[in-house]
């Protein structure tokens, strides 16, 4: 946006020169030399002087007169017109010298002179001192019309556009972040990595490396270094290894990559660039993870990719039915634009829509990160306001869903480069970019992958990443159509979870900040409760460790339901040799009430049960006292009718699933149960 402005600036400049006056004026003070003021009247007729004339008669002037006002300002104003470009900047000269003079000489010049010295400072990256100029410029007082020129409206409309970004300027390098970045051990090499991404839980890195060909290992027929899809696995020590080549499906074709990949890492959206009758085309391509291998690479879709224009940037949300992409299509509001389309009920990706205002301008976004906490959206834009080209930017979510105004990421880590490819750990604690830039310490060559420490106001909320699976009694994956359900048990919202059909595999994203336990059950016909509880303190511990692993949670177990079988209500405690229920067992036996009702025809019996520690007839009488409270907080406090449980039973130690004499086996045998009775 800087560039637009500056842009706007010198157009104007450029004709300025065309609004020089042409009649004689009053003049400051009176010029004796009646040559001098010929040649300064001729130099200020722009019909009848060419330009470079102008600047010749002007420089003649002024050597004559040094203290001529007038003809100091019209020569600084046509220095502004005539800056050179210095590489990204442009250098106006001595501009700023004659404009300065003809204040200093002549303060009843008018208010002119203040908008061309603010203007030279604004160019020139001195915003204090711009400000200063446009600001008196814009707030000039005069009762003659004459003294703010004839271009004032126009020009006190610029000077606010830069009185606003010079403000913006000032604060964000007054506000500069903290920013250490180091290169991911063992991915940098001396070539390139770059459009990589961390999968959400932590364990796999993916990216593009360059390296020379290798007709043993490559399929491409190049003698120049090509593009290698590539993949690193963390290691037990928490760095992540070398990586290695990705087999079939991938790298057949030159220009592949800037994955993103479930919650589960088993379904992968991609890019790939491929010939087509305009030149090239760039689109979206899926795959999944089925049997222990990638599926045959297809298209997105003919909704969302488009056969003429660019589709690419992907990024998918942690419930894995939302994806952002980049598309320069026609219908936007910029050059390239952010868009978002919605997994529909039958699995395929329906009719994009433009992300619009306040993620989109008229200028261009690139690679949108969707952090796993599903309400911060990291960008790179060169339409908001930013420092250099395209500028790192972070987005959140309001109370109703909607996204807020991007706020700058803040320097040094935005620069005047182009900025892109950043996204941000589950964890919410470090952010990833490539660069190769000589100015990062620790580089090994081209461009690199760094991290570095995120500072907390452009942190997302921390998630923690759960695990799970569903088996069947025999201890093999379920395979097939199932539900499971995650709610909290401090408001009763859900969370989306998505098994996969083929694994029995499931994965969620829980925020750490809510502090709230998890109560997660099977929602099958015809199968018998069973459920895991997710607490608090355990998502808190997993968030401290190093690079958050994901939470891990034992097997929900699908088991039909038949007359006389007997199923384990897991998570189910007590305080040590007491029957007093403990508050976080409530929150299953809640959702064990909800089935209950749910499937009125079910008859259950209570059945408790504890380890072999202690007296025998104490432990027989503490394993009913349990089975009773837990019939009571079903009936009493959740709504169960008493008639729907016939009985309570106690067993003692006299049923153990494990004999061993270990704390595991003794922890195992201590459990509660319910049996079916009737159906």
């Amino acid at each position: 946006m800087k560039k637009i402005i500056l842009s706007l600036l010198l157009a104007f400049a450029g004709s300025l020169s065309c609004f020089a006056q042409d009649d004689k004026a009053a003049l400051c003070q009176e010029i004796s030399n009646g040559d001098v003021v010929k040649k300064y009247e001729k130099a200020i007729d722009k019909k009848k002087t060419e330009f470079k004339d102008r600047l010749k008669l002007l420089a003649e002037v002024l050597e004559a007169e040094p203290d001529f006002a007038e003809a100091n300002l019209e020569y600084g104003k046509l220095l502004m017109t005539v800056g050179r470009q210095d590489g990204d900047k442009f250098n106006y000269g001595p501009a700023l010298k004659y404009l300065k003079k003809a204040v200093e000489v002549c303060p009843q010049l008018g208010a002119e002179p203040l908008y061309w010295i603010g203007s030279k400072y604004y160019v020139d990256e001195k915003y204090d001192e711009a400000v200063t100029y446009l600001d008196k410029y814009v707030k000039y007082e005069t009762d003659d019309s004459k003294k703010l020129g004839k271009d004032y409206e126009f020009n006190s409309g610029q000077s606010v556009e830069m009185i606003k970004w010079s403000k913006f300027y000032i604060n964000i390098k007054k506000n500069q972040k903290p920013f250490q970045p180091v290169p991911v051990e063992n991915i940098c090499t001396q070539h390139d990595e770059y459009l990589a991404i961390i999968t959400p839980d932590n364990t796999q890195c993916w990216y593009i490396r360059t390296q020379p060909y290798n007709k043993m290992d490559s399929p491409f027929q190049s003698d120049k270094m090509i593009e290698v899809f590539t993949m690193s696995e963390r290691q037990p020590n928490g760095q992540f290894n070398k990586g290695t080549m990705l087999d079939e499906p991938f790298n057949r074709n030159p220009n592949e990559g800037g994955p993103t990949l479930s919650i589960d890492n088993r379904h992968l959206v991609f890019t790939i660039t491929k010939p087509s009758k305009e030149g090239q085309n760039t689109d979206l391509y899926t795959t999944d993870f089925v049997d222990g291998g990638w599926t045959a690479i297809r298209p997105l879709g003919d909704k969302v990719n488009d056969p003429v224009y660019w589709d690419s940037q992907p990024s998918m949300s942690s419930d894995g039915k939302t994806l952002y992409f980049v598309s320069d299509r026609p219908g936007g509001l910029g050059g390239t634009d952010i868009y978002v389309t919605k997994k529909q009920a039958d699995g395929s990706w329906g009719t994009p829509v433009n992300a619009g205002e306040p993620i989109n301008t008229t200028g261009n976004e690139r690679s949108p990160f969707i952090h796993s906490d599903s309400e911060t959206l990291y960008l790179s834009s060169d339409g908001h306001p930013g420092v250099g080209g395209l500028d790192i930017f972070y987005a959140r979510k309001d109370d109703k869903g909607k996204w807020k105004e991007p706020v700058n990421i803040g320097i040094p880590i935005n620069t005047e480069e182009d900025d892109l490819g950043f996204f941000v750990s589950t964890d919410g604690n470090l952010g990833y970019f490539s660069s190769r830039s000589p100015n990062i310490p620790g580089g090994k060559g081209g461009h690199d992958l760094y991290s570095f420490k995120l500072y907390k106001e452009a942190q997302p909320d921390a998630v923690v990443i759960v695990k799970g699976e569903v088996k069947q009694p025999d201890g093999n994956n379920f395979s097939g159509k199932i539900d499971v359900e995650i709610k909290s048990a401090q408001t009763g919202k859900k969370i989306d979870v998505v098994v996969d059909t083929t694994s029995g595999h499931y994965a969620t994203a829980i925020k750490v900040s809510k502090k709230e336990d998890y109560v997660v059950t099977l929602k099958k016909e015809g199968v018998a409760f069973s459920s895991q509880l997710i607490e608090a303190a355990k998502v808190e511990e997993a968030v401290k460790k190093p690079d958050a692993p994901p939470v891990k949670l034992e097997a929900l177990e699908v088991k039909e339901v038949k007359l006389g079988e007997q199923y384990t209500l897991n998570n189910i405690y007590f305080g040590s040799n007491s029957a007093s229920l403990e508050a976080r067992s409530k929150s299953v036996l809640k959702e064990f009430a909800v089935y209950l009702k749910e499937n009125a025809n079910i008859r259950i019996e209570i059945h408790g049960h504890t380890d072999d520690v202690g007296d025998r007839g104490a432990n027989l009488s503490l394993s009913k006292e349990r089975a009773l409270v837990v019939l009571e907080a079903l009936t009493e406090e959740f709504g169960v009718p008493k008639n729907q449980i016939t009985s309570f039973i106690g067993h003692g130690p006299d049923q153990p699933l494990d004999t061993a004499k270990t704390d595991a086996a003794r922890a195992k045998n201590r459990r509660t149960e319910f049996w079916i009775v009737g159906k």
